[in-house]
């Protein structure tokens, strides 16, 4: 039985109304974290669709099963976890206003003032309905575009040049054209990117749904490009930022509170585990003044600050113990050096430049295809570099670390340049660059008590000064710092092995 309640059996505080009333959760799918996942008939037909089913052969982790095997969840399941984890946030932020207004002294205002706590219950039933709606339907889209191989496809993505004469002409992709310039903008990013991609493969079922409804794909659009163009009315101005800090938004959303408890458990470790009903009670909804208007933001209270690090260190923990594992790490700069290839090169697998061989295409592109593009089986890459690193990948003939985990950078430069000078073989240093701590200066704000007891942001601190802790994950995040043999030659390996532990004893000899 699931730890946890169904967001249809909770009723908003100070509404008398279940969520239910506004939105008609009449479908159910059963999920192994959440139980039962309620859903309305909407999003069960944009579940159906044959662009979103895809997402079942799209594994969440890529290739690192080869690592741990039980890590074969797909992204289909992420984005139901992700919608589930979305409601969650959103009724959180009616029972904590709630419980804030009845504070002896009340710590949240009725009125939107600049930096200061909003009671969100005082939002008209209406807004809430549209805004509960649009929430769930953005955070079950969020990752639609997404390729095989995580971010690996990336370099292996429509080029944005075909993207936006797409945009331009065809009729069913219309309801984005307000977002031309925003993609515009990205010109010299030469791949369209999996958000942008997302829009466009949602607009396209959306209008095999309601082809009649332009708002909806555009209300999505805006929150996954974070961009609010001027047709937009006042109030989607206010709530729409919200809504995308529920998805989006470090130190905790709803993305990143599914995966990481979902990846946790499918791998068979208890790194990722964390306090979700702590942390779910420390948010909150403050008001940020942005081209003179008010805008609704994600806060979190200081008294949640341990349920953050909580969060943050179980992040750490599962990036360090599974994501950069030695030999996923090699995989991964595998990859890479394939996705600079393609950069290079500019591989287009997308031959056709219109929407009907765009989605045929995207609708064939499985994990185990595209390594089998990657190889060279289907001739679409004929790069030889390209198919033989595929290969290997494939055959499990990976890279081998011969030096790691060492936390002075200093000495493993040192020590690169040494094995360097010592072999011709060919090598790869590797700095790891922050994920788990990443974006924590740009996200949530610290919402702190005022003179008066209202929350409001605490200006003078970030999550990395108030934290040591925090501060600290970041530090030790930054310190891991490896060399590979690009080869899968164990003998080389073992050489290369003892001569950097020779310069490393010698090193801390002197």
């Amino acid at each position: 039985m699931s730890e946890y309640l169904s967001f249809s059996d909770i009723h908003l505080p100070n509404m008398k109304k279940p969520a239910t009333d506004y939105l008609e959760l009449v479908r159910t799918i059963r999920d192994p974290i959440y139980g039962s996942i309620h859903l309305t008939d909407e999003e069960l037909c944009i579940i159906d669709h044959p662009l979103f089913r895809r997402l079942h052969n799209i594994r969440q982790n890529g290739l690192l099963y080869y690592v741990f095997p039980s890590a074969t969840h797909t992204r289909f399941e992420h984005s139901l976890g992700t919608l589930y984890s979305a409601s969650s946030i959103f009724q959180s932020l009616f029972h904590n206003s709630f419980v804030s207004f009845k504070k002896p002294t009340s710590a949240v205002n009725k009125e939107p003032e600049e930096n200061k706590a909003f009671d969100i219950n005082e939002l008209l039933e209406d807004e809430v309905g549209a805004a509960f709606r649009i929430l769930r339907i953005a955070s079950l889209v969020h990752d639609l575009g997404h390729g095989p191989l995580s971010h690996t496809f990336d370099s292996f993505a429509p080029l944005r040049a075909s993207i936006l004469k797409m945009i331009e002409n065809e009729p069913s992709l219309k309801v984005l054209q307000p977002f031309l310039n925003v993609i515009k903008q990205k010109q010299g990013v030469v791949r369209i990117q999996h958000e942008e991609m997302s829009c466009l493969l949602f607009s396209i079922i959306w209008n095999a749904i309601a082809p009649d409804d332009k708002q909806t794909p555009q209300l999505v659009a805006s929150i996954l490009l974070n961009h609010y163009p001027k047709f937009l009315s006042k109030e989607e101005k206010k709530i729409l930022p919200l809504l995308r800090d529920m998805i989006a938004s470090a130190p905790a959303d709803a993305d990143r509170m599914d995966y990481i408890e979902r990846d946790s458990r499918s791998f068979g470790v208890s790194y990722g585990i964390y306090d979700r009903d702590r942390l779910l009670k420390s948010f909150l909804i403050y008001c940020e003044k942005q081209d003179g208007c008010i805008q609704f933001r994600l806060g979190i209270k200081k008294s949640g600050l341990r349920a953050v690090e909580n969060f943050v260190q179980a992040r750490f923990e599962l990036f360090v113990q599974v994501y950069y594992h030695k030999t996923n790490q090699a995989i991964e700069q595998m990859l890479k050096e394939i996705s600079k290839k393609a950069d290079s090169e500019t591989v287009d697998i997308f031959k056709n430049k219109d929407l009907n061989n765009l989605t045929a295409k995207y609708l064939e592109l499985t994990d185990k295809r595209f390594v089998d593009i990657l190889c060279g089986k289907t001739n679409e890459i004929s790069n030889t570099e390209i198919n033989n690193l595929g290969n290997d990948i494939s055959d499990r003939k990976l890279w081998k670390r011969v030096f790691g985990d060492h936390d002075n950078k200093t000495q493993t430069d040192i020590i690169y340049q040494f094995l360097e000078t010592e072999t011709s073989l060919p090598l790869k240093q590797v700095n790891t660059e922050p994920k788990a701590t990443k974006d924590l200066d740009i996200g949530a704000k610290i919402l702190k008590r005022d003179e008066n007891g209202i929350y409001s942001v605490f200006e003078e601190k970030d999550w990395l000064t108030l934290s040591p802790m925090v501060k600290a994950l970041n530090k030790r995040e930054n310190d891991i710092h490896r060399i590979y043999l690009k080869s899968h030659s164990i003998e080389n390996a073992k050489k290369l092995r003892t001569l950097a532990r020779k310069k490393e004893t010698e090193l801390i000899s002197n």
